[in-house]
């Protein structure tokens, strides 16, 4: 299985090259290039209009519309398993006794904590110890009083950099504006949101250490991401009216995400190839879902493993 660098290194052309590999990192399988332009021009994937929230939403009316309960604020302490079968779950005190669980959350937390790595699962134990992950991002994200006609996605070369770690300095800005959203901004207003490169250990320590530097530097790199698109859109810092900036420790405290991996395993050939299984050894009505079963994650993925979970738990 090709890698997305022994793929390109064919083309002579120095901006094809920039191009791919502005899309797909070279360490990834080409397949996952070839999947994401596929459905992007074949229609079959794109930004729903709302976001991930409006999708949600849809989906909590469907299952509460056929009679489900929803306890939202209920961290799950504990996948209950009794002689090799799942009988429950605990949270904050509280036991739910259930025939079946579908665990579509961080796959290290499940196994680990709420299964107290009790149970093997050869694949993701082994993944979990050595696969490439996504590397942890900073979002920095600007509401604005007005429009700029920017594309919902934007990237610019930016040579001067905005560090966002002692050692990383990033040098291309990629914005993403959400100009085509009616949910995103009120009326002439708008929404962009830029992605950096960064490092979960440092931000996590510096909000454990000192909230109060960890609070200013957060205000810092948001001022320099502003200054650098000023730069390539003239206008745009004195249009910012909101500001919010998600570090990798944020990612970690409101998704609780695996080494602040955003979207799970990296889809690199070797991953491609594990075809995860969605059971634990052991554990019988306990069926798994979301990105961290598919390695290169996303919606229309985790979605997927969420129907075939269910169809799973259906058939016992």
């Amino acid at each position: 299985m090709l890698t997305v660098k022994e793929y390109t290194e064919r083309f002579t052309s120095g901006t094809v090259k920039a191009l791919i590999y502005g899309l797909m990192p070279p360490g990834y399988t080409v397949v996952a290039l070839f999947m994401m332009l596929g459905t992007r021009m074949g229609g079959n994937a794109g930004y729903p209009l709302g976001g991930a929230r409006e999708v949600m939403r849809r989906m909590e009316d469907k299952y509460r519309s056929l009679g489900g309960t929803i306890r939202f604020h209920s961290k799950v302490d504990e996948i209950v398993v009794e002689s090799g079968r799942v009988t429950g779950l605990r949270s904050k005190g509280d036991l739910y006794n259930c025939d079946a669980v579908i665990a579509a959350c961080d796959m290290y937390d499940t196994l680990y904590r709420m299964l107290g790595g009790k149970y093997a699962h050869g694949q993701l134990d082994a993944m979990l110890r050595s696969s490439e992950l996504f590397e942890p991002i900073c979002a920095v994200s600007f509401g604005l009083k007005r429009r700029f006609g920017i594309p919902f996605s934007q990237t610019f070369e930016c040579p001067e950099g905005v560090r966002t770690a002692p050692d990383i300095v990033v040098n291309r800005l990629s914005l993403q504006s959400f100009e085509f959203d009616p949910s995103a901004a009120p009326e002439n207003k708008s929404s962009v949101m830029v992605l950096l490169a960064s490092r979960l250990d440092y931000w996590q320590k510096l909000r454990e250490e000192n909230k109060a530097e960890y609070d200013a530097l957060k205000r810092r790199l948001a001022d320099e991401v502003a200054d650098a698109v000023d730069r390539r859109i003239p206008g745009f810092k004195d249009a910012v009216e909101v500001t919010d900036v998600a570090t990798p420790a944020t990612y970690v405290r409101y998704a609780n995400l695996y080494k602040g991996s955003w979207e799970g395993f990296a889809p690199t050939p070797a991953a491609i190839r594990a075809n995860i299984r969605k059971t634990v050894d052991g554990v019988k009505g306990l069926y798994l879902a979301g990105q961290w079963t598919t390695p290169g994650g996303g919606i229309c993925t985790a979605v997927k493993s969420g129907k075939d979970a269910v169809r799973a738990a259906m058939r016992g």
